[in-house]
């Protein structure tokens, strides 16, 4: 499929970053659900500005999804992030993934993947890009971090990005049809459910660690509410959190 001669609903060889490739198709119209995936990733994106490892033979996809309620946009990322750890639980036995607020993905205590959100408008129509990225066949082991990826926990099957790819997309856009329905309720109760930082976690969202608090759950707009040592209730909205 070609929307304003760029290429859509395909794996490319190489690109930029999918991110980039979807921003410029939700910015030529496209419809929702379109989507775009590669191989190789040269510019791949993370949260908070941080450049994302794309090593070959890991999924890395971005999703156009089309949204009318533009107030209900804090909680996009979270419905995407649901619509992953549903969409690998299923699929692979005995996968029991977290998502570690607000949509880092975790197996085993160790880093899996991650999404990234970002908004675009076409006139006057908002969009998200929901980019994907997981770990199928390496882990980048040069991080600060433990990682881990789906062939290392199957350990005796090589899951590739092409096996995962379909279910994924598929999940998302259910579950983004079903959060137009059914409202905040549903994924504050979804998300809740396969959540690595529950209430009572202690966390810490400052590269020091002089930020420190409890987890008490999720706000009205998606926000980790946190009670800090000195008992006050915080909202964190896109902050890094820790585990301590």
């Amino acid at each position: 499929m070609k929307t304003k001669n760029i290429l859509a609903n395909v794996v490319l060889d190489k690109c930029t970053s999918t991110n980039d490739i979807a921003r410029k198709l939700a910015n030529s119209g496209c419809p929702h659900g379109t989507w775009i995936s590669a191989i190789k990733q040269t510019s791949g994106k993370g949260r908070l500005g941080r450049s994302w490892i794309s090593q070959e033979g890991n999924l890395f996809l971005s999703i156009v999804l089309r949204s009318k309620k533009t107030e209900h946009m804090t909680w996009h990322p979270l419905v995407v992030a649901y619509g992953v750890c549903s969409a690998l639980t299923r699929k692979i036995k005995n996968l029991n993934v977290k998502i570690k607020w607000p949509n880092d993905l975790y197996l085993n205590n160790a880093k899996l993947g991650g999404i990234l959100c970002e908004g675009t408008t076409y006139e006057q129509e908002h969009f998200i890009i929901a980019g994907i990225g997981i770990n199928c066949l390496n882990s980048p082991k040069d991080l600060d971090q433990k990682t881990i990826s789906l062939t290392e926990f199957v350990n005796l099957k090589i899951i590739t990005a092409n096996e995962i790819r379909p279910v994924i997309i598929a999940t998302i856009l259910k579950s983004f049809d079903t959060f137009k329905t059914q409202g905040i309720s549903w994924i504050k109760g979804k998300y809740s459910s396969c959540a690595l930082l529950t209430p009572n976690t202690k966390i810490s969202w400052d590269q020091i660690g002089t930020h420190r608090g409890t987890v008490i759950g999720l706000g009205p707009s998606g926000e980790l509410l946190v009670e800090n040592s000195q008992g006050q209730v915080v909202s964190l909205f896109a902050e890094d959190v820790r585990i301590l």
